[in-house]
């Protein structure tokens, strides 16, 4: 999904969500130090909720599983990560990771080794829900497996990645069953 907005100099800015990164595409990568744009394009995100929705099945997965066994490691903000969640009307995980915990985003393995350290489990016994190129190559750094879901990326975009347990549409597949 796109939009298109403008930054504070009144640049054209395309949002998507396609790499797993926080919401802006501008062909050009802002340095760290530049705060007020991206404070900017973060609360427009925030107040953004209307197309907001979670993949079908996500709600049941996710009450299936035991408390503190899960977490979810994200590019956005904390504050969009829970507004977004909450939007969706699914659960805030106790041990939520997200760009403002970490010095390194994906495809750097931190998110997740920091995601499987507050669970206390080993990177080797953790399986990530992932959608993004990045994403699947931040989790194999990690040393974990990964089920990659193909709502925003065609599976052959994944094909390098050798730590794939399978391709699913939404959290109903039932192919799921058959991986655990």
């Amino acid at each position: 999904m796109t939009t298109d907005t403008r930054d504070h100099s009144g640049t054209p800015v395309r949002r998507e969500r396609r790499d797993g990164r926080t919401g802006i595409r501008t062909g050009v990568r802002l340095p760290a130090r530049v705060d007020e744009p991206r404070r900017e394009v973060e609360r427009r995100e925030i107040e953004d909720v209307e197309d907001v929705v979670f993949l079908p099945g996500a709600r049941e997965l996710l009450s299936s599983l035991p408390p503190g066994r899960w977490t979810i490691a994200t590019s956005c903000t904390r504050a969009l990560a829970e507004v977004r969640l909450r939007a969706a009307r699914l659960p805030i995980p106790e041990r939520l990771v997200t760009s403002s915990d970490v010095s390194h985003g994906k495809p750097h393995p931190e998110p997740f080794l920091k995601a499987a350290a507050g669970l206390n489990v080993s990177a080797g016994d953790c399986v990530v829900f992932e959608d993004a190129p990045k994403g699947v190559e931040a989790a194999l750094n990690a040393g974990m497996k990964c089920v990659v879901l193909t709502t925003m990326h065609e599976k052959e975009e994944f094909l390098q990645y050798p730590n794939i347990l399978g391709y699913i549409v939404d959290y109903r597949d039932p192919s799921l069953d058959e991986l655990f």
